[in-house]
């Protein structure tokens, strides 16, 4: 399978030693999308020895905690372009940082109903200074998204929809994303009539 540029098991039973060898097998791969694979929730996972650079990760609803998200996205830090994180869990106990990572090429964040602490948010934020296009709906909103140091200058679409996103919060980070071109705040409920103002001095 070394011509295989797009491999998608959404929802498959495929278990983490199957992926090992499929990964080894398909190293030009350019998309993977393991979203819903319940076998891979549980069981370690041994990345292969082999060149691995995707565009496209799609990896919602699985678990952090035993190494296979970890490993697909620190070994497509330099090529990823598509990073989908929805309604991923963590293991109790388990704290995975995402310090450290330099995601420079990515343009599209998706974390919708994720569990994600402040210190996580604020490290893949950090590490992904070129978004375009980020989704947080139906998360709970930290102040990782009020730092100075955040650059938000080239993204156009910002998805916060059902979030616990409150007026100051929304505030700093209007003021780090001066070329937004489309902004969804549905059902939320914390902004009140001061959320509103924040988009009138916008």
């Amino acid at each position: 399978m070394r011509s295989l540029t797009s491999l998608r098991l959404g929802r498959s039973l495929i278990r983490p030693n199957q992926l090992e060898t499929f990964l080894a097998e398909s190293p030009n791969l350019k998309e993977l999308n393991l979203a819903w694979c319940e076998n891979l929730w549980w069981g370690h996972f041994n990345f292969p020895e082999v060149d691995f650079e995707p565009k496209i990760l799609v990896l919602n609803a699985l678990t952090f905690g035993f190494g296979l998200v970890e490993a697909l996205i620190s070994r497509s830090e330099s090529s990823l372009e598509e990073l989908y994180l929805r309604n991923c869990s963590e293991e109790d106990d388990y704290d995975y940082s995402l310090e450290g990572l330099r995601l420079s090429n990515l343009k599209k964040l998706y974390l919708s109903e994720l569990d994600i602490s402040d210190d996580q948010l604020t490290h893949l934020l950090m590490g992904a200074p070129n978004l375009d296009e980020l989704e947080l709906s139906n998360c709970i909103i930290h102040d990782a998204l009020l730092l100075r140091d955040l650059s938000f200058m080239n993204l156009k679409t910002l998805d916060v929809g059902k979030s616990t996103i409150k007026a100051d919060q929304l505030k700093g980070l209007l003021k780090n994303a001066k070329n937004l071109e489309e902004l969804d705040l549905s059902y939320c409920k914390n902004l009140g009539d001061e959320g509103l103002g924040v988009l009138e001095l916008s």
